[in-house]
């Protein structure tokens, strides 16, 4: 493994663990660990560096199982150079879901990027990340789900929604973040899902690779949902831009997924 800088503060307190943000040269890989708030010893649910090569779809992760894609959707996912990718030759949403690793206090790690502006410099790209999601249940209708978009303008706001028996509410206003977007410029997501009802605590943040990660959650709220006090698994679905796009096709990438959980 490469040398880096890491710091690590860790405090014991109401059995809760907290591990803190690292510096660093290059970007972390598997088996970094994501920033926890977790009780107890965790262990790697869904983990992928994509180092293998798919002509068509993900294939199956380092840990999680195989991915499941919608075979309508399957020709736009591949694997190569290190990365998974999403060519999408138009604005409709795909999905690439892990089959196993099911969580209920989880924290999640991945990088993403995108190679180019919207034609339209106010339409936005959709970046989205799963926890919790149960396809046990009715095929994946019980979910949360955290949205980055990333406008033409550079601009990016963040949101997080559930699923719940194919009802969709939106837990929180979209939020700006001061991070800006380029294109083919690589960025971190961190997010977590810890506790259950009534106080459950989600978490979000996205910063840009080479800068420091913030100390603060862009996304920080608690929602009482029940139904979704369930173990679940993660994916990555991807949308846009969402109108007036001329040329395609758009390659999302992602990178250095890891998706840990309490034991």
């Amino acid at each position: 493994m490469t040398s880096r800088a890491r710091r690590y503060l860790a405090y014991v307190g109401s059995a809760l663990l907290a591990v803190s943000a690292w510096a660093c040269s290059e970007p972390a890989g598997p088996g970094a660990t994501p920033h926890l708030a977790l009780s107890g010893s965790t262990t790697v649910l869904v983990s992928d560096a994509f180092a293998r090569t798919e002509a068509a779809g993900w294939g199956t992760a380092d840990n999680g199982g195989l991915w499941r894609i919608d075979s309508d959707v399957f020709d736009s996912f591949r694997v190569s150079d290190g990365r998974g990718l999403i060519v999408a030759p138009n604005n409709r949403p795909r999905n690439a879901v892990a089959t196993s690793g099911y969580g209920v206090d989880v924290a999640g790690l991945v990088s993403f990027s995108i190679d180019r502006m919207p034609d339209n410099p106010n339409r936005f790209y959709t970046v989205q990340v799963y926890a919790r999601r149960d396809d046990r249940f009715s095929d994946g209708d019980n979910y949360y789900r955290f949205r980055i978009r990333a406008f033409g303008t550079g601009k990016m706001d963040v949101r997080v929604e559930k699923n719940v028996n194919t009802v969709r509410t939106w837990l929180m206003d979209g939020a700006r973040i001061a991070t800006v977007w380029a294109p083919g410029q690589r960025y971190w997501i961190r997010w977590e899902s810890i506790g259950a009802s009534p106080s459950t605590t989600l978490h979000l943040r996205v910063w840009a690779d080479g800068a420091a990660e913030p100390s603060t959650w862009q996304i920080d709220t608690v929602v009482d949902e029940p139904a979704l006090d369930v173990a679940g698994t993660t994916g990555i679905r991807v949308e846009g831009p969402n109108a007036d796009q001329v040329n395609y096709p758009i390659t999302f990438s992602f990178d250095d997924l890891e998706y840990i959980g309490t034991n």
